[in-house]
């Protein structure tokens, strides 16, 4: 008995020293901790979650198992030895069979039994640039997904999202944004066309809180979220708290350096002036500041009296300067531009309960002089077992943003005013290529004037055609402020172990105030307006939730539905007649009545849905879901329309054994998902007009509705395959697609003697049939180093099959001469304008007199024709390559966007032609003579062709005059819009966690990255395809006179503690 009483002892206490506690450290490949991984011994229930510092610890023996798991990363297994430290560097999960995403209204499911595609990006992927707008790091990382950024000195631009081409007969493709479960606006107040970009409203999200986005593309993905899930899903979810007692601290800090990097190529060897010859004035030479174009004499260095010379008082009147280019006049007029953010997260919790406590701020220093912003950003997540039965989510997030300065977009300034800036012409159209910018900067005369450098004579020094560039972005600034809230609670009760019931209320709303000005100074009348705008949505959900397996028979899914409420509020008010005191910005302040306009739409869709997913041994998965949807913005007997979809998956490599095949599913599904109308569309009234001597006025509408009129119906089939290899060392996703878009809700002309013009109803059918690949693959993993690679690439094609009747065209924007149009048997979006007249290919030319060189009468010109095909704007592929490279705590990623095909229209090099300003506009002809020398001493530039005979022609057109007989061709000005770019690159190192030992911190780790590293390729030289506006039709084919290219240099640094 005493001996096996010490056998007992002597076993035990053997046991406890060969167990141990087992402690590291779980990061990504970028070094960045994990939190909430789950770490549990093979075999047993014992085990862990990392906290926020990514730090686990757990009782092991020596060779036990350990396995780390975490949605979205691949499961580690690791052999416990005598090392009890064992950190472990986590991969975004390749494998499909037990990688979780979140699909449609938030619910995660395993990817494998999912029957259409998704694709995931993780949160740490959108900050490791310091991108101003996060959507904007999306860029190449999605097959199938195009993505538009605006330029850095936009201040946190509109970033364009379109998924699979063109689906509607307007083009617009703008996908539903859902955080946490909560569906949010991301409209904008944006004129690209001509005004100002005040950014989308997603951005409103701080894109330190992102957990993950995850992008439902076709209808079967979206299908639950019915009439707003037709352009696909954006699905958001934020980072939680953990379960764990205690307080995890994070700190993030980003600092950007925006330097000017892409620019027109300018021409240096003539000054402003309309002709070549320099005119005197009382024995000096003067140079022509009436004109904003560069066709004037060649710089030489001879002493002229220039545009400050003219105002008495200053130290420069009177005086002569050398008549030299400045190179980097425009470089230079850009500032350094400075972004700094800062955000700090507290998280943790107890065994019931976790939260996670965040706040960002975000300071901007535009590149554009006196422009920038602040963003400050508040976010609490709670999550709380209240009893073993009850649980409770709720999610508060709040932005406030306030903004001056941005920059104008288009052609002209806010309100077609000449007055008003827009940095693109100024600086790459209108102007001269001698000015010195910084002569500018000091723009107010001793007696107050404003100096200009576009004077109009030497005696009258008012502007011309501008006003003084810096004044007028000082004084005639916007401002703009937004107040953001998004919030949402969730109750679930578990009924059994079966059923459980969830509800829930969501609620996003915005309070947006915009104000615009003209100074009195300025050219243009005083002026002042306001605008408010007001958005809330509320969402009020009921879910009845059901799971339940039976032997390899699995069913889960959930019944339910939901009221959607809409309110929106405008309140814009403008000054007329000028101010009654001088720059006293108030409508207060109007000389006359102050137009006004405030209006108020309501709308309410109530819903019914449904879905089940029914398994079977893990392999063979079938997907069910129907919804409908009741529109209170469509008439009484045309507001309900019924969505249903069906998918089928099966994993095949689970019915054979092999060591190559690691993973292999196919899938297909069917789909149907639509969209209604904007409220009181439908309603014939007589809308508010003008006051007549105190008495109200209304007026009649030019539009009538058809009393039919009914959803839109977009119809998809999709067929995929997965196949992984090796391990999941290699993978490969393909997918098919082909949606068919019928009764589009479209506008049309009809006759007058009906007493009315335009005629909304239905019509259209669009055919959108494409190919997506995603391929990913580890080249390298060993113990200290691995190469991961993930390439995407996407083929789409959207065909107009039909209009409306016998209407076979169907235009949607015209921009300077240029056509935006539909037709029936091509492909969505045909641009047509003035073209080349020819003959088998060769233009055909005339001789004729010269206006600009006076008997130039050998002077040829091209012959146009109008209406031409010029070009189609959709790409023909687009896609991405994201490499990373993790040595031990170093880390470096490159990723790689491009896209083929697709034409757009360059306003800048339209108008810098024609006024003398690019590199186009100058050289040696094959005579030897500048281009811009008269025909008859040699100069001229080449022209080839025929006559109208079709008999060989050969000359020369004369200068200035040819420049603008080619800026009324408009096909002269279509681009490709095929580039490859190198968009990211971020090297970072992560502290070992042995360093940190004697600190207080638990992670410390640092970054340099550059954004827009390297424009590799593109068809046309000074302008970046990728970052062309754009327009209303949310297709990027009008460039209209864009700001600088920048590339951003940032530092990043993470502490925890």
């Amino acid at each position: 008995m005493r001996n096996k009483f010490l056998l007992t002892i002597i076993l035990t206490l053997t046991s406890y020293m060969i167990q141990a506690q087992v402690k590291g450290t779980i990061k990504d490949e970028s070094g960045e901790a994990i939190p909430g991984v789950s770490v549990f011994i093979k075999g047993t229930t014992k085990g862990a979650v990392s906290n926020a510092a990514g730090e686990y610890s757990v009782d092991a023996t020596e060779g036990e198992i350990l396995i780390f798991s975490f949605i979205g990363y691949q499961t580690i297994e690791l052999t416990v030895s005598d090392n009890n430290q064992i950190d472990v560097v986590m991969h975004e999960a390749q494998t499909e069979l037990s990688e979780f995403v979140v699909t449609a209204l938030g619910v995660e499911r395993k990817k494998a039994s999912l029957s259409y595609a998704v694709q995931e990006v993780d949160g740490g992927k959108l900050t490791q640039t310091g991108e101003q707008n996060y959507l904007g790091a999306l860029s190449g990382k999605v097959a199938g997904v195009q993505i538009t950024n605006p330029s850095s000195a936009s201040i946190g631009g509109t970033v364009n999202i379109r998924i699979r081409g063109a689906n509607s007969i307007s083009g617009n493709a703008q996908p539903l944004f859902v955080v946490d479960g909560i569906p949010i606006s991301n409209d904008n107040f944006s004129n690209t066309y001509n005004g100002r970009d005040y950014g989308n409203l997603a951005q409103d999200i701080n894109s330190n809180d992102i957990e993950s986005i995850s992008v439902l593309k076709g209808p079967a993905a979206s299908a639950l979220y019915g009439i707003r899930g037709k352009n696909g899903v954006i699905l958001i979810t934020t980072k939680k708290g953990t379960k764990k007692k205690g307080i995890g601290i994070e700190y993030n800090g980003q600092l950007s350096i925006d330097k000017v990097a892409i620019l027109p190529e300018y021409q240096n060897q003539y000054a402003g002036g309309y002709s070549q010859e320099l005119n005197q004035l009382d024995g000096e030479y003067i140079l022509d500041y009436h004109a904003d174009e560069s066709w004037g004499p060649e710089m030489d260095g001879r002493q002229v009296r220039h545009w400050d010379s003219w105002y008495p008082g200053t130290s420069e009147y009177g005086k002569t300067r050398a008549l030299v280019a400045n190179p980097d006049n425009v470089k230079n007029f850009y500032e350094t531009g400075i972004t700094q953010t800062h955000n700090i997260a507290i998280s943790g919790g107890s065994e019931n309960t976790s939260y996670r406590l965040s706040y960002g701020y975000t300071e901007i220093d535009g590149a554009i002089p006196f422009s920038g912003g602040k963003k400050n950003n508040a976010s609490l997540n709670i999550n709380s077992n209240i009893t073993d039965k009850l649980r409770v989510n709720a999610s508060v997030k709040y932005a406030h943003n306030e903004f001056e300065g941005r920059p104008g977009f288009g052609y002209t300034g806010s309100f077609d005013s000449w007055s008003l800036i827009n940095v693109g012409p100024n600086l790459n159209m209108w102007t001269q290529r001698q000015l010195d910018y910084n002569r500018l900067k000091d723009y107010r005369g001793p007696n107050g004037e404003i100096k200009t450098w576009n004077i109009i004579s030497p005696t009258n020094t008012s502007p011309n055609f501008w006003d003084n560039i810096y004044f007028m972005l000082e004084n005639a600034k916007p401002f703009d402020e937004r107040d953001r809230f998004i919030g949402g609670t969730s109750l679930t009760y578990d009924i059994s172990e079966v059923f459980s019931v969830t509800g829930s209320a969501k609620i996003d709303f915005y309070d947006q105030k915009i104000n615009n000005r003209i100074p009195e100074e300025a050219q243009a009348q005083a002026f002042f307006k306001q605008t408010n705008r007001t958005g809330k949505e509320t969402n009020y959900e009921l879910l009845l939730n059901f799971d339940k397996t039976i032997n390899k028979l699995s069913l889960n899914g959930f019944v339910g539905g939901n009221i959607l409420k809409q309110k929106y509020i405008g309140l814009t008010g403008s000054t007329s007649g000028g101010l009654t005191a001088t720059n006293w910005f108030n409508l207060e302040a109007s000389v006359d009545r102050p137009f006004v306009d405030n209006w108020e739409t309501n709308k309410e869709i109530k819903s019914i849905y449904g879905t089940a997913s029914i398994g079977y041994n893990n392999f063979l998965y079938l997907d069910l879901t129907a919804r409908n949807d009741w529109s209170s913005a469509l008439p009484a007997n045309n507001n309900s329309y019924f969505y249903p979809s069906a998918g089928l998956s099966m994993v095949f490599s689970e019915l054979i054994s092999s060591k190559i095949l690691s993973h292999g599913k196919i899938r297909a599904s069917y789909a149907q998902v639509g969209n209604d109308i904007d409220p009181y569309l439908i309603l014939n009234t007589y809308p508010p007009g003008g006051v007549y001597n105190g008495t109200p006025s209304f007026g009649v509408r030019d539009r009538i509705v058809d009393p039919n009129i009914k959803a839109s119906l977009a119809e998809a089939i999709e067929v995929g395959a997965e196949l992984n290899f090796f391990n999941n060392r290699l993978g490969l996703d393909v997918n098919y697609y082909r949606q068919i878009n019928e009764d589009d809700i479209i506008e049309i002309n009809i006759s007058g003697v009906t007493g009315y013009n335009r005629f909304l109803t239905n019509g259209g059918k669009i055919i959108s049939e494409g190919l997506e690949l995603a391929f990913f693959a580890t080249p390298i993993e060993t113990k200290n180093f691995s190469w991961d690679l993930n390439f995407n690439l996407a083929k789409n094609k959207s065909t107009v099959e039909h209009i409306y009747e016998d209407i076979t065209a169907y235009p949607i924007l015209s921009r300077r001469g240029v056509d935006l149009v539909l037709e029936e048997g091509s492909e969505w979006g045909v641009l047509r304008g003035r073209d080349f007249k020819t003959i088998d290919g060769q233009p055909v030319v005339r001789k004729s007199g010269s206006w600009y060189h006076a008997n130039d009468e050998d002077n040829l010109e091209y012959l146009t024709e109008d209406n031409q095909v010029i070009g189609h704007v959709l790409p023909d592929f687009t896609g991405g390559l994201v490499n990373t490279l993790s040595y031990k705590g170093i880390n470096l990623s490159l990723n790689f966007d491009f896209q083929k095909g697709g034409n757009f229209h360059s306003v800048t090099k339209m108008y810098g032609f024609g006024a003398g300003q690019l590199a186009e506009t100058v050289g040696l002809n094959d005579n030897g003579q500048s281009v811009r020398d008269r025909i008859d001493n040699g100069g001229g530039f080449p022209v080839e062709g025929v006559y109208a005979d079709g008999s060989p022609a050969s000359g020369y057109a004369s200068g200035r005059q040819h420049a603008w007989n080619l800026v009324g061709v408009t096909g002269n000005w279509i681009y490709d819009a095929s580039y490859i770019k190198l968009r990211e690159v971020r090297l970072g190192y992560q502290l070992p966690t042995k360093t940190l030992e004697n600190t207080p911190f638990t992670n410390i780790s640092f970054a340099v990255s550059v954004r827009n590293a390297w424009l590799i390729h593109s068809n046309v030289k000074g302008i970046d395809p990728s970052e062309i506006t754009p327009d209303a039709s949310g297709v990027a084919f009008h460039e209209g006179g864009g700001m600088a290219g920048f590339r951003s240099y940032g530092f990043n640094l993470k502490l925890g503690l």
